[in-house]
């Protein structure tokens, strides 16, 4: 069973959920459990925030930071907080008007991406989050619409507008496919009972850690060289081959007020990349790196690593996005898991 923890985290399509116990079970082998309250990791491509949230639940200082927004509000509300709950009260605000309203979702994504029902409501909510002055209940209010965005369409994904949101917009609802019904139910609903529930969720996830942990919105050089002196450097980079998240996460990204041009790390190039990156972490002791095999094989990528310390390299048979992949493509999937530096065998 999948800790609860994960539940407050929004959808995304890089997490690493299902990885963390295998990640965390190695790291015990070279710093044992009863020491985590007193190291610290840094995690520089926060993404959904998966790893940083089981570190800091099991007493790790964490420092994290993402350049995409959609991350670090994930931080800001769940990784930095420590004590701040979202409230009945922080949910019926986001039905006031307000005239910081942009509008954006009603003129440019109806009926491709939202309803004009659901849109109309998401352009008030936003603008009441961003209005907030506290940073961290505005960090939570953002979290709980970027929840409830997601929720609204299948599968957490932008696509399928001819599949999904055009029956939906002209009450089509037989022509859906059964595997939306659950994007179906979320966009026939009031907002109000949805977001308590996701509000919920969200609260059981908000904890104090073992010391202090740390957001920042920066790009990854930048956390690596702030984090210096940390025990444990988590590389957890965009996959050379993949889906781009500034891509897919598009519509959400414009929503929170910012675009981003495609990572280089998701490019063909991408294994190339994390090498140049590699080379600016010497001062970790441990480094933890997540890879795929897109484009590279187990190997490949541990030669890369190996160029600079010892490296004990894993793969893992892995699902990923198992819903929306062919059969072919889950049986070939693969996850690498590589440690490299103090104690590694």
């Amino acid at each position: 069973m999948a800790w609860h923890g994960y539940r407050a985290l929004p959808s995304y399509f890089g997490g690493k959920r299902k990885l963390c116990p295998r990640i965390f079970k190695e790291i015990s082998l070279i710093y044992s459990t009863d020491r985590w309250h007193s190291l610290r990791i840094v995690d520089p491509f926060l993404g959904g925030g998966a790893v940083s949230l089981y570190a800091k639940a099991r007493g790790f200082v964490v420092w994290c930071g993402d350049l995409a927004e959609r991350s670090v509000i994930t931080g800001q509300a769940l990784i930095a907080n420590d004590a701040v709950y979202l409230t009945d009260a922080d949910l019926l605000q986001l039905f006031a008007p307000v005239e910081a309203n942009r509008h954006l979702l009603e003129s440019s994504y109806v009926p491709d991406h939202f309803t004009l029902e659901s849109a109309r409501f998401l352009d008030q909510a936003f603008a009441v989050a961003d209005s907030l002055s506290d940073p961290t209940k505005r960090a939570l209010v953002r979290l709980l619409l970027m929840k409830y965005v997601l929720s609204l369409r299948p599968h957490a994904h932008f696509s399928s507008p001819r599949a999904f949101n055009r029956p939906l917009a002209e009450g089509r609802y037989d022509d859906i496919k059964g595997i939306y019904h659950e994007a179906l139910a979320a966009n026939l609903e009031h907002p109000l009972p949805a977001l308590r529930r996701l509000a919920r969720v969200i609260n059981q996830s908000v904890m104090r850690g073992a010391q202090p942990c740390r957001v920042m919105k920066a790009e990854a050089r930048e956390t690596i060289a702030a984090g210096r002196g940390a025990e444990i450097l988590y590389l957890d980079p965009p996959y050379a081959g993949t889906l781009a998240y500034e891509k897919e996460y598009r519509v959400l990204d414009e929503l929170l007020g910012e675009s981003y041009d495609t990572s280089g790390f998701s490019s063909s190039d991408g294994l190339n990349q994390l090498a140049e990156l590699l080379s600016t972490c010497q001062e970790y002791p441990l480094w933890v790196i997540s890879y795929g095999n897109a484009v590279a094989g187990l190997e490949e990528v541990t030669r890369v690593i190996a160029d600079f310390r010892p490296v004990r390299a894993l793969e893992i048979a892995y699902e990923h996005l198992p819903s929306m992949s062919s059969a072919e493509k889950r049986d070939r999937n693969r996850e690498f898991l590589l440690l490299a530096g103090e104690g590694v065998a």
